[in-house]
């Protein structure tokens, strides 16, 4: 990405021997697994659980078009989400996982960590043409595969998203320097660098600064050159201005394509969770806040320690508010404008460390919120994508060091000696890093040591105590966060259902309450009341309940989980018929829905519909665990009250009340007319015996064959 090139740098070579660019290449891959082969382990964390694990619509490369349609957390089937991010091809890289790997993560870190080695061989591929100092290319490449602070992005597989905008606007960016560098082909390579850039937005919308990163790179490109002629209809050459806006014009394209894309899938433009309006932080304190985060931002990229899974910044209001009195936003300022400073002084000197400094910024900018808030203040993930300016510019300033200590001025070997600690330490602390992420308790146990005043890292840990059925510590780590003022409804609802779990619906319906009382979205406000009405179920308050149930159907009529509830609250009731109008609109809902199918044909078998309810029973065998279910027996038992395959039915029907004894009282006298029809009559009077054993009633057919 150089132009001028002062004497200091020295030519750059276009391409080095093959030898040598294939040694090149080897480091760089073996630095990459190295220090990313701790990674490979890990389960799915954090996110990725919704979005990756728990995902049905990943299950099937069917639903890959269905992806550009809709919102990426919408894609997961979750509710109770933003709809604001609109990433599918990051999803169809997650489908297509899936068909390789189904539910192992270690395939899907695989898949991330070969993507990261591929963003870091592309970009010492893009420096390597440039007017750098040898040997420049390769050491940025270097530091950026090890960095640290991509452990979040790499690691974490829902930080795909970054990784593939990464990818795709450096191709996108390679492309471009190869249309100004030959000319000739401005078309073709043209057009490729705006489809690149279009499949960089699909991944992430922070890919729209690739237009501008391309404009401040440009003149580095050329290196003195003239760009690409426009010639206009009759051979006239377009003038600059028209020139410029024809070059951008494939970039222009590309992007209002994908917005009218977004646009029809989610209906709007720009985000939608803005954290500085729902913490109530006024535009002042946002501007100053976000001085703070970017000086922050330029620590990480130095000194990538300590590293955390998520800041306070995200949380709390209280760590949010900045003010000019405030020592640190002074330090923001003063390093913003140093910074400023020497992208104009560096320009012509060190191309290489200016352009650098201005891409990390440049960059940064779509997560900044310093013009559309956005829904975090600061995430590590953040930086995969800037990151690329400062390891260029450490590696720059590197060689000037190594070059200042030889006598042609050249770096070689003293850029190996200086470089070399850089580049271990970074590779270590990445390596250690990766073991943070091994799973959900690993990761937020080392953020409450880091951080044991931040909120969220006790609800991450709580998740992690539930997942392990640790019910105590899981409420304990709930508890401390809502003592340090986190009162999220989530944090309420999550605790009531500890509590639900081990045997206090009381107190569990209090916390049911109290996180109805604290959202006002209608999907989370029915998912809670779905939990008060089954503490209230349990407390024999079925009055109650049932108005819970109720409730939660008007608030989200398109609830499946609440429709199949309210159906059952109307079984209950010994109302079949209400009963039955509700399960299909459940699986009207959600046509996946097993349980409300196993219910629906139960309802038809009350209604005395046994045909129908035989039939309604085979979508539940085919979505749920036919065993564990009882549905298996349930047909069996349909079978042998409509006569069919008697033979093969009745033995099968015995077998499985060994697994489901509590189907006797329903099973055990159809299972003796059944036997009376095929002649069997001692096994009759002996599943005659279990029925009167078992304290049941027998049926007036069934008399005859009372024992005497």
């Amino acid at each position: 990405m150089g132009a001028s090139r002062s004497a200091a740098e020295g030519p750059g070579p276009v391409s080095g021997s093959p030898r040598g660019s294939a040694l090149a290449a080897a480091t760089l891959a073996l630095a990459v697994l190295a220090a990313y082969a701790s990674a490979l382990p890990a389960d799915f964390v954090y996110d990725d659980v919704a979005v990756v694990k728990e995902n049905a619509s990943l299950r099937s490369l069917s639903e890959i078009p269905g992806f550009f349609t809709q919102s990426y957390w919408r894609a997961t089937g979750a509710r109770n989400v933003p709809n604001d991010l609109y990433r599918p091809l990051v999803l169809a890289s997650y489908a297509v996982d899936y068909r390789l790997w189904g539910d192992r993560p270690s395939g899907y870190h695989l898949t991330n960590v070969l993507l990261h080695l591929a963003v870091t061989l592309l970009l010492w591929l893009l420096l390597r043409p440039l007017a750098l100092p040898p040997g420049v290319p390769l050491l940025a490449a270097l530091l950026f595969g090890v960095h640290a602070v991509h452990t979040e992005a790499v690691t974490g597989i829902v930080g795909r998203a970054e990784v593939l905008c990464t990818l795709f606007g450096l191709l996108s960016l390679g492309a471009y320097g190869v249309f100004l560098r030959v000319g000739a082909d401005a078309g073709r390579w043209l057009f490729a660098s705006s489809v690149a850039f279009a499949l960089a937005l699909l991944s992430k919308e922070s890919a729209v600064v690739v237009p501008v990163l391309a404009l401040l790179v440009e003149p580095l490109v050329l290196a003195g050159k003239a760009p690409p002629v426009f010639r206009l209809p009759g051979g006239r050459a377009a003038a600059r201005p028209v020139a410029l806006v024809l070059r951008f014009a494939g970039f222009a394209l590309a992007g209002g394509v994908v917005i009218a894309l977004r646009t029809r899938a989610i209906g709007e433009l720009g985000a939608t969770d803005r954290i500085f309006e729902r913490l109530g932080i006024g535009a002042a304190d946002r501007l100053l806040t976000m001085a703070k985060v970017f000086l922050e931002y330029a620590r990480v990229q130095l000194v990538p320690y300590p590293l955390l899974a998520d800041h306070r910044w995200n949380v709390q209001a209280s760590a949010l508010h900045a003010g000019l009195a405030e020592p640190r936003v002074w330090l923001a300022l003063a390093v913003l404008a140093a910074a400023t400073v020497a992208i104009v002084s560096l320009w012509r000197r060190l191309p290489g460390v200016s352009v650098g400094i201005a891409w990390f910024y440049i960059a940064l900018f779509p997560v900044s919120s310093l013009v559309f808030p956005i829904g975090v203040v600061y995430t590590e993930r953040s930086l995969y994508l800037p990151s690329v300016g400062p390891c260029l510019a450490i590696a720059t300033f590197l060689a000037l060091l190594a070059a200042r200590a030889t006598r042609d001025g050249r770096p070689g070997a003293p850029l190996g000696l200086l470089a070399l600690p850089l580049v271990c330490t970074w590779g270590s602390l990445t390596f250690l890093r990766n073991l943070d992420w091994k799973n959900q308790g690993t990761l937020f146990a080392d953020l409450v040591l880091r951080d044991p005043d931040n909120p969220r890292a006790y609800v991450g840990l709580a998740q992690a105590y539930q997942d392990a059925h640790d019910l105590d510590r899981a409420r304990d780590a709930y508890d401390h966060a809502l003592s340090l003022g986190f009162g999220a409804f989530s944090v309420y609802a999550n605790r009531g259902m500890l509590l639900y779990l081990q045997g206090r619906p009381d107190a569990a319906e209090k916390d049911f309450t109290e996180a109805l009382a604290r959202t006002p979205d209608p999907t989370a406000q029915a998912q809670v009341l779905l939990r008060r009405a089954r503490c209230r179920q349990r407390q024999g308050n079925l009055a109650g309940a049932h108005d819970d149930l109720t409730l939660a159907v008007r608030t989200d009529p398109s609830n499946p989980e609440a429709c199949d509830a309210f159906g059952q609250s109307w079984l209950t009731a010994n109302l079949p018929q209400s009963a039955l109008e509700w399960f299909e609109k459940a699986i009207l809902a959600d046509p996946a829905r097993g349980t409300a199918h196993l219910h629906r044909a139960e309802t038809l078998h009350a209604l005395g519909r046994l045909p129908e309810a035989l039939e309604a029973l085979e979508p539940a065998l085919a979505l749920l665990d036919a065993e564990r279910s009882g549905a298996a027996s349930l047909r069996l038992l349909y079978l042998v009250e409509l006569g069919r395959d008697l033979a093969s039915a009745v033995p099968a029907l015995e077998a499985a009340l060994v697994s489901h004894p509590a189907l006797a009282a329903r099973a055990l006298p159809p299972l003796a007319r059944a036997h009376l029809r095929l002649g069997h009559e001692a096994a009759a009077r002996a599943t005659v015996g279990r029925l009167l054993d078992a304290g049941l009633q027998l049926p007036a057919d069934l008399e005859p064959l009372r024992p005497r």
